[in-house]
């Protein structure tokens, strides 16, 4: 097993822009680790079916609520990440954005979100949202899906 360890050690030097897949989990978490404390949002926004397959977060929202109207469940998320940008947060996957931040300022964060005049439809529609914090700074596989400028590229 030394040897082996060995042998990748030798192809990160060699080749430092090796995607992380290729190396060992243990030479992953030595060369990767965070030394910032970076926590993300992941979140889940409930869209059921409809009855005409639109699959809209609109149908579980009260009668008189002021965004009943919306015939896109794309406006919901957009709604969610505009808010988050302003909050400082970043793309990081889909469905889940991340700062840097102290861990008490991201529970906040997730706790205020439904209190934004744009998201009070967040306790109605959002399924999950989950407080987490990344461990590594990248991704172990080679695709990274960062943005829509280069979804699908490999980025190394």
């Amino acid at each position: 097993m030394e040897g082996v360890v060995q042998e990748i050690q030798a192809l990160v030097v060699q080749q430092p822009q090796q995607p992380a897949y290729l190396l060992g989990l243990e030479q992953i978490i030595r060369q990767d680790p965070t030394t910032r404390n970076i926590y993300g949002l992941v979140y889940d926004i409930h869209t059921p079916d409809d009855g005409n397959r639109n699959y809209n977060p609109a149908v579980l929202l009260p009668v008189d609520h002021p965004d009943k109207h919306i015939q896109s469940r794309d406006t919901f998320y957009k709604r969610l990440r505009s808010v988050l940008y302003a909050r400082g947060f970043n793309d990081s996957e889909y469905s889940m954005m991340t700062k840097e931040c102290t861990e008490a300022e991201v529970i906040q964060d997730a706790y205020a979100l439904h209190t934004n005049d744009t998201l009070t439809w967040m306790p109605y529609c959002i399924r999950k949202m989950h407080v987490v914090k990344l461990v590594l700074d990248r991704s172990i596989y080679p695709l990274e899906y960062v943005n829509n400028n280069n979804v699908g590229e490999n980025v190394q």
